[in-house]
């Protein structure tokens, strides 16, 4: 009698303290299965109570009927839980079946059956449900192992137990042995199920460490997590971070303070800022850092702080995107801009001055203030201006569409001989006409060499640079056109004269549109050279020029050679 009180109390005591720690689980997760599980040894905690009533004898006619919905209750929930817990629907039988068994109970209250007739179904109803539970965990949880198959087996244990331990109640056995082997069977189930949930977890972190890994991974971005303490240290640091930084892993986990290191000097304040939790910016903040390699970084860093639970922050959590190419495309959208600008300045100003002109011999003309004898004088000026007019329009226009890509070029396959003998040809009665001497000098290692090009583009080149040498060389001097290898891939060509030069202020900006310098008195629209630089561009060559003031200039061509 002493040893089965005792082993109801043993049992009462592990049932309750099962309950209480999937409760506080509960409290913590908000799993709504661990809840169930909770609620149903609570609620079964509550039978066995009722138990110890029944076996001390007090004559409370409801009690068995109580502990009858009680223990109904309790397997449900448990039922309900694992559904839940193994993902899968519950079928509506199970409660018909609970709402049955409960109606059956006051039903034989109300008959006065005996007890045996009374505890059959609920002992049916439990042992099936334990059963049917532990075979659907068996079939249906997703994550095999030795926690599967121990608590698949202790449910179908608990529930052979359940079969017959009703009709081994105090009233009909007062062996402890009964209440010791369920105490063994609830510990092992209960064991088996937090062994599970913990599984459950351990394999969700693994998969979203697995999913993290695969985001930050395949991430255009560096992702990092750095950790304070007597010593900070990176805790992670993406695959990522060599492609963007030029650093390995392995150089951010050594040193914790490399970003501290390759900050740009003017950013340190800003790098701070990011650092300190009461004025750490809400939204990304652009730094310069350096690279491996040496040079700097546009980088958009998005950091978090990270605090505990009193409040305190203990890490950062920091996205790094190199913003590099937006920000240099930025820049040249602004360069753009203000070149967009600054030559409709150029053009207004080029166009206004000759209209201005025009507009005066006109008016002059229409008021009659010129003489007749004049007149003829007055509108050759005219059509000289409109000359520069069309003049300048048409380079205008042509430089557009090179710059645009609009102009078709029609290549061709000819000799460098053959090729600067015609263009040389084509000039040497007007360079001779103006009192200047005309060379030409190709040497043989390359004469018979074949260049891919457009060959009225490039007389146009040539059309530009000569022309340019007759004005800026005085009577008697010298122009020259030379070629020669400079390797088995490329030829040399050079327009070379002895004339007034270009001053080392001049130099730099020969090629861009509108430049004259402070030479204004050259005729000429002023885009002459940035065309010929388009066009020799376009035939993937360079152009660059090299001159001394009083000594002449020499402008170097360099094309492909086959």
């Amino acid at each position: 009698m002493f040893w089965t009180m005792y082993a109801l109390v043993i049992l009462n005591i592990s049932v309750y303290a099962f309950a209480v720690i999937y409760l506080y689980i509960f409290r913590k997760t908000h799993e709504k299965y661990i809840g169930y599980w909770g609620l149903s040894w609570m609620i079964y905690g509550i039978g066995l109570v009722l138990d110890i009533l029944i076996y001390n004898n007090i004559p409370i006619p409801f009690i068995l009927i109580g502990q009858e919905i009680v223990f109904s209750l309790s397997i449900y929930f448990l039922l309900s839980g694992t559904y839940i817990f193994i993902n899968r629907k519950k079928p509506v039988t199970w409660f018909i079946l609970l709402v049955a068994n409960i109606l059956w109970g006051f039903l034989c209250l109300y008959f006065n059956f005996s007890y045996i007739i009374t505890v059959t179904p609920l002992s049916i109803y439990f042992s099936i449900i334990s059963i049917y539970t532990g075979i659907i965990f068996l079939q249906n949880w997703e994550y095999e192992g030795n926690e599967k198959v121990a608590t698949g087996i202790a449910f179908l244990l608990w529930g052979v137990h359940k079969s017959y331990y009703f009709y081994l109640h105090p009233n009909f056995s007062v062996s402890p042995t009964s209440y010791i082997t369920e105490i063994m069977l609830i510990i092992g189930l209960n064991s088996c199920l937090v062994l599970t949930y913990l599984q459950k977890n351990r394999m969700r972190l693994i998969k979203n460490e697995q999913i993290f890994r695969l985001l930050t991974e395949n991430s255009h971005d560096m992702i990092y997590l750095s950790k304070y303490g007597p010593e900070p240290y990176f805790e992670y640091v993406s695959p990522n971070c060599k492609k963007i930084m030029g650093y390995s892993q392995e150089e951010f986990y050594t040193n914790p303070y490399l970003l501290d290191d390759i900050v740009h000097p003017e950013d340190k304040p800003l790098f701070e800022l990011t650092l300190n939790p009461k004025l750490s910016p809400k939204e990304s903040v652009t730094l310069r850092y350096r690279h491996k390699n040496g040079h700097y970084l546009w980088i958009d860093e998005y950091t978090t702080l990270i605090y505990d639970k009193e409040g305190n922050p203990f890490g950062i959590e920091g996205i790094m995107r190199d913003n590099s190419e937006l920000i240099l495309n930025n820049e040249r959208i602004r360069q753009a801009e203000k070149e967009r600008l600054q030559l409709l300045s150029t053009i207004s100003h080029e166009l206004r001055t000759p209209i201005t002109t025009i507009r005066g011999y006109v008016d002059a003309i229409l008021d009659q203030k010129i003489p007749k004898k004049e007149s003829h004088q007055y509108l050759q000026n005219i059509q000289n201006k409109v000359c520069m007019l069309e003049l300048l329009i048409n380079d205008l226009f042509d430089l557009s569409q090179y710059e645009s890509n609009q102009i078709k070029f029609k290549f061709s396959q000819i000799q460098v001989g053959h090729l600067l003998k015609n263009i040389y040809n084509k000039f040497e009665e007007d360079v001779k006409h103006v009192g200047l001497s005309f060379d030409l000098i190709i040497d043989e290692a390359v004469s018979e060499r074949e260049v891919i090009v457009d060959v009225e583009r490039i007389e146009q080149v040539f059309n530009n640079l000569i022309y340019n040498a007759i004005k800026h060389t005085e009577k008697y001097g010298n122009i020259s056109i030379s070629c020669r290898e400079e390797s088995r891939q490329l030829s040399i060509i050079q327009v070379k004269d002895n004339g007034t030069g270009i001053s080392d202020t001049d130099l730099p900006h020969i090629f861009e549109r509108f430049y004259r310098g402070n030479n204004n008195s050259v005729e000429g629209s002023g885009l002459g050279l940035a065309i010929t630089k388009e066009i020799i561009l376009k035939h993937q060559g360079t152009i660059e020029v090299s001159s001394q003031l009083g000594n002449g200039t020499t402008f170097n061509i360099r094309l492909p050679v086959i």
